[in-house]
């Protein structure tokens, strides 16, 4: 027997006998507890009548047996050989076989208690060890991006895994990296498989691929098959620009554009002066950049000939000169002189002389400009004139005194021009000239006529100088009555005559003058040379400064302090002022503002000056006055009640009189005033204390009468159920704060709180309001809440094997009389015991019992129950693809997605890196472990089979483990 097998009987004949020996007791009970041989006895009768035999009972220890280390492996990890000591005996559990070979795929994920049990072949004995296997769930790889990145820019990837905690990029070869959300410049265009492999702590991970488009910026090539010529200029065009997704704007110089790639013909506009360039701009962009290319076209003109003489009418034998300013790029010219003369010169000027006899003769000239885009003629005619001129003037007069004004008149013959040199530098052009000599001296005045021919005469002036005067002031500026002195400093003079701008006069050489009135007056000088009887004179500025009157207003002049009072300057003549305000303050502004802090009576000084210097000075009084001081208190400072009658105290000093505003409507002249505030609120009460002067002080205090708070509540829903929360919501009045005792030992400080009963029965509810300034509230209601009793919701499932998709529920509530199942396909039940069938493509469903009792109390619980889909589809888990003609496909096996019920069917297998390596449409078709013909790799592989009808599509997906 095994240890630990229990007490077992043993029974002797006769009966009646006892037992003796270990592990036993005379009645023959065998304790297996512990493993060794034991020799047993049994004896019956007594004396010489004693019998006995016995009996060896062996008890074997069980065998030890050790299930391995806990181990953990990927959802997609293939199947895992478990290994136990000793061989030989059996596995058990959830996702393994009897041999050992555990499938992620048939377990679930989490931990998956696995248990191997032995039996000792030599006893018998059993025994058994458990082992945890942990299938770690596989992360969703995922990532987005933007369809087109740009070469050489930074590109973002959004990583929108689950459940992952890794990542591993590999950007199509051109770079790797392990952030979450990268960023990754490709250098050069073209299309990038970028993968990501998204993995767990446990090393579990999953792959995506998706493709990037990579562009570059954009190069412009604009071909044009002419790019100069003459005007107007056709221009075809061509593009060999190069890159993607490309747009283009084609500006052609200014006069239009295209946004054609190979725009139509277009036509430049010739400039009649000069060659014009017209840039042609092609731009081509796509959403990596853009570039441009400028390509001029320079448009030739034809040539306009234009040319002329500096005058129409020449003289006999004149070199006459002929500009030529022809436009349009001429580089060539042919000149006909019309007097038998020919040139090909293209200077700017070219000459050409003509004669006449004795009369005018006219000559006509022609120009020819040329180049390679044309040619055009010009023409002009000129007069020719024979030689003949005589040159006459007379002046007046011929002396005088300076400065001598000499008017001139010309009675020259002949077509002529005229030339006059005044002899001391200047010179006309006029007809009959006037000119002044400034200076004294002898000057010859000569007169040159030119037309045809050339003549000149001349003439003789004098010119006496004058005296030049001069005077000093002193001093240079007085006060009204100031008298000024006057100092001729003039040389050589025979008189002087003195006018002093006021209408005053004087011969005498250096008078003394003085004026009545302020002002600037101009004071002239006239002097006679004792040598040639020339006068001259000299005007010179005096300045009579004002005398200024001081006179000021100050307004107030009296009044109370803080007296602020303002200086109204009525001063005149003044520009600087100075101001004592008899408290030693003093100022220099015209009209200051000034205040007396200090009661007193004080003199205000004003001193007003101009810029002259003149001044005068004005004092007068201000006084100001003291102020009362205000202040009172109340015999208390708030109240919680109303109408509340208060009691005021007056504090004032230096006061006469009062006026009370007690904050109410109401007010008062008496000393100590009492009030009466009959509803709650904050009352201002205000004081004015006036002195015999009139000055006041004002002083304020508030005295506040807090609303009495009113507590009062509503409870919802009453009655109420066992565990269910009830809304106290506050209608209390005029209150802040709160505090709740429900009833039931607890409390609340929430202003609306909810509160939960655990159970049945009635309870008093209180309410204490707080508000304001302490004041206070207290409501208490009694029997306030009823509470009913809730049920209690509870049920069990079993699948029915005769109905596919049916469960039975079993109600197992208590406390109920009322129920409604929600099975989470859409349909409902209120049975007690109901026999639901489940949709048949199956799947995981949450239904949930909600019990009701006769007090309309609910209670709810919810299970989660996983129906089987119909039809079925059975795929193996493992193949060995080896060529011994077992095991070798890998194929589903369906049942009821028949394609004589129009279903359409793909399997297909996926590497472990996401790749498709297998598809087919063919039922019958298997996967033979190659991939692109190469000998199968043992590996774990996704398989995929999607079946559809009518839009009804069903997808199972799977892993499948190629051994050998």
């Amino acid at each position: 027997m095994c240890v630990a097998n229990g007490t077992l009987q043993l029974n002797g004949t006769p009966v009646g006998g006892s037992w003796s020996g270990a592990q036993v007791n005379a009645a023959g009970q065998f304790d297996t507890s512990v493993p060794g041989n034991y020799l047993l006895t049994y004896s019956f009768g007594t004396a010489t009548c004693l019998l006995q035999d016995q009996v060896t009972m062996t008890v074997n220890a069980l065998p030890v047996v050790d299930a391995g280390n806990d181990i953990a492996v990927c959802l997609d990890g293939g199947l895992q050989q478990l290994n136990a000591n000793p061989p030989g005996g059996t596995w058990s559990g959830t996702g393994v076989d009897p041999f050992g070979l555990f499938d992620p795929l048939q377990a679930l994920p989490g931990g998956n208690a696995v248990t191997y049990q032995y039996t000792d072949p030599a006893t018998g004995c059993s025994n058994s060890d458990g082992a945890l296997v942990t299938v770690q769930p596989l992360p969703t790889a995922g990532f987005t991006h933007a369809p087109i990145a740009c070469a050489n820019v930074p590109f973002q990837f959004t990583n929108t895994s689950a459940g992952a905690n890794f990542y591993e990029w590999d950007f199509g070869g051109t770079g790797t990296s392990f952030f979450s959300d990268p960023w990754h410049t490709f250098n050069t265009t073209g299309v990038y498989n970028v993968m990501l492999v998204a993995g767990t702590a446990a090393g579990c991970t999953d792959t995506i691929y998706s493709s990037v488009q990579v562009w570059d910026v954009p190069q412009a090539v604009p071909i044009l098959d002419v790019v100069n010529g003459c005007g107007p200029l056709t221009v075809n065009f061509d593009n060999q620009s190069l890159g993607d997704g490309v747009s283009y704007w084609w500006d052609f110089g200014g006069l239009g554009s295209s946004a054609l790639q190979w725009p139509p013909t277009f036509t430049f506009p010739m400039d009649p002066q000069d060659a014009i360039v017209y840039p042609v701009t092609l731009v081509v962009t796509n959403q990596c950049g853009s570039d441009q290319v400028v390509v001029d076209v320079t448009v030739l003109p034809e040539p306009t000939a234009v040319f002329g003489p500096d005058v129409d009418v020449h003289c006999s034998y004149a070199d006459v000169p002929f500009a030529n300013v022809s436009y349009g790029l001429p580089d060539s010219f042919q000149w006909d002189f019309g007097n038998g003369q020919t040139s090909t010169s293209s200077a700017t000027i070219v000459t050409s002389s003509y004669a006449a006899d004795t009369v005018n003769t006219p000559f006509t000239i022609m120009l020819i400009a040329s180049n390679a885009c044309g040619s055009d003629t010009a023409q002009y005619t000129i007069t020719v004139l024979p030689n003949q001129v005589t040159s006459f003037f007379n002046v007046d007069p011929v002396q005088g005194c300076a400065p001598l004004t000499v008017n001139l008149t010309h009675y020259t013959s002949g077509d002529t021009a005229l030339f006059w040199d005044f002899g001391d530098g200047g010179f006309s052009l006029l007809p009959d000239p006037t000119h002044t000599y400034n200076t004294p001296g002898t000057y010859t005045i000569e007169l040159s006529a030119m037309g045809c021919g050339f003549d000149s005469f001349s003439q003789d002036i004098t010119v006496f100088p004058a005296p030049v005067p001069s005077f000093t002031t002193a001093p240079q500026g007085v006060c009204v009555g100031g008298e000024f002195t006057f100092t001729n400093g003039t040389p050589g003079i025979s008189g002087s005559q003195w006018t002093f701008g006021d209408g005053g006069t004087s011969a005498i050489t250096s008078p003394v003058h003085s004026y009545t009135t302020s002002g600037t007056f101009p004071v002239t000088l006239t002097v006679t040379s004792a040598v040639n009887g020339c006068t001259a004179s000299i005007t010179q500025n005096v300045t009579v400064g004002i005398t200024p009157v001081a006179a000021f207003v100050p307004v107030p002049d009296n009044g109370c302090i803080d007296l602020d009072v303002s200086f109204n300057n009525n001063s005149t003549g003044a520009s600087f002022y100075q101001w004592d305000f008899g408290d030693g303050n003093t100022s220099g502004v015209a009209d200051p503002f000034h205040t007396y802090t200090i009661a007193g009576g004080y003199t205000v000084t004003l001193i007003a000056e101009n810029v002259n210097g003149c001044a005068d000075t004005i004092s007068l009084p201000v006084v100001a006055h003291p102020l009362p001081t205000a202040f009172f208190t109340f015999t208390f400072d708030a109240s919680c009640t109303s109408p509340v009658t208060v009691q005021t105290v007056n504090g004032s000093s230096g006061a006469v009189s009062y006026d009370w505003d007690l904050g109410n409507g109401q007010t008062s002249q008496l000393n100590q005033p009492t009030a009466v505030f009959d509803a709650p609120g904050t009352y201002t009460v205000a004081l004015t204390a006036t002195n015999q002067y009139g000055c006041t002080a004002t002083y304020s205090d508030e005295f506040t009468v807090h609303p009495t708070p009113v507590a009062s509540f509503i409870a919802q829903p009453i009655p109420a159920c066992e565990g269910r929360p009830i809304s106290f919501t506050n209608t209390s009045a005029d209150a802040a704060t709160y505090h709740w005792f429900f009833g039931d030992g607890s409390g609340s400080l929430a202003d609306a709180p909810l509160h939960s009963y655990a159970n049945a029965g009635l309870y008093d509810i209180t309410l204490i309001a707080y508000g304001a300034g302490g004041c206070t509230d207290t409501l208490v209601v009694d029997d306030a809440i009823i509470v009913h009793p809730t049920p209690f919701a509870d049920f069990t499932s079993d699948t029915l094997l005769s109905v596919r998709n049916a469960i039975q529920f079993s109600n197992l509530s208590q406390g109920a009389s009322a129920y409604t199942w929600d099975f989470n396909d859409g349909e409902l039940s209120n049975e007690v015991h109901p026999l639901h069938l489940f949709p048949a493509d199956g799947g995981g469903f949450t239904v949930c019992l909600i019990a009701l009792n006769t007090f309309n109390c609910p209670d709810t619980i919810c299970k989660f129950e996983m129906v089987a889909s119909d039809p079925l589809i059975f795929v193996p888990n493992t193949f060995t693809p080896n060529n011994d003609t077992r095991n070798d496909e890998f194929k589903p096996i369906l049942n009821g997605y028949t394609d004589a019920g129009g279903w359409h069917y793909t399997f297909m297998v996926f590497d472990r890196w996401g790749l498709e390596i297998f598809t087919t449409h063919d039922r019958d078709e298997g996967w033979d472990g190659k991939v692109g013909g190469a000998d199968p790799v043992i590996d774990v592989y996704v398989w995929r089979v999607v079946v559809e009808r009518d839009g009804d599509a069903r997808d199972f997906i799977g892993h499948v483990s190629l051994l050998k």
